[in-house]
């Protein structure tokens, strides 16, 4: 081994800095890490502050309103002998009528002024002896020759008793006439609705007072 010559002596690199010094935090974690961390920072002092905030304010007062029916001020008919229960606004006049073979109960609506004049629902029913299908019994009991069995369009009375329909049929005297039947149970029913416009001005109102109609 070589003696040191202390006229020449070696010189040593420069020490490092980074070596003397704690690493900064770029240089620990790196640009990624770092940009990680601040994010999930951020997101949890805006959580803190979401939750102070909406601890501090007081609970909001929720009011349920409730809903009125439109039906609550009318009178209800219930007709014993035809197993049924209609009902219908309080200026709306209601007759009976009892035939030998049929019974009527006619509704004559008050005077609404987009119609000019007012429409009139009647409601024939008869107890059938042997129960038959629908078109059976329309060809049977139909009221309008005009009109034939087989084309009556499917519908439903109040959502739930099926029925055929006839739409703006020329069997009425004055206007134009839409027929619906319908059998429940042993009781064969025949609804006409009378008016002097087409069916679908006066289908609103009532849609209205057949949603209230109940087969016993």
């Amino acid at each position: 081994m070589d003696a040191l010559d202390p006229k020449n002596p070696v010189e040593l690199p420069e020490p490092n800095e980074k070596l003397l010094r704690q690493p900064t935090f770029l240089e620990k974690y790196g640009w990624l890490k770092t940009v990680l961390i601040i994010i999930l920072l951020i997101i949890c002092i805006d959580e803190v502050i979401y939750i102070f905030l909406h601890k501090t304010q007081p609970a909001a007062n929720y009011v349920v309103h409730p809903t009125i029916s439109p039906t609550r001020n009318w009178k209800t008919y219930t007709d014993t002998a035809g197993k049924f229960t209609i009902q219908y606004p309080a200026n709306y006049v209601l007759t009976t009528e009892n035939a030998t073979s049929t019974a009527t109960v006619q509704l004559q609506s008050g005077i609404i002024p987009s119609l000019h004049t007012p429409f009139a629902l009647r409601i024939q029913y008869k107890p059938v002896s042997k129960q038959l299908e629908l078109p059976a019994l329309i060809q049977q009991n139909k009221t309008c020759p005009a009109i034939a069995a087989s084309e009556g369009r499917p519908t439903m009375i109040n959502n739930k008793q099926p029925a055929l329909m006839y739409v703006d049929t020329t069997c009425g005297q004055n206007g134009l006439t839409t027929i619906v039947y319908t059998i429940h149970g042993t009781m064969f029913y025949t609804l006409t609705i009378a008016a002097p416009v087409h069916f679908v001005e006066v289908k609103p109102y009532l849609d209205t007072i057949l949603a209230t109609l109940r087969f016993n």
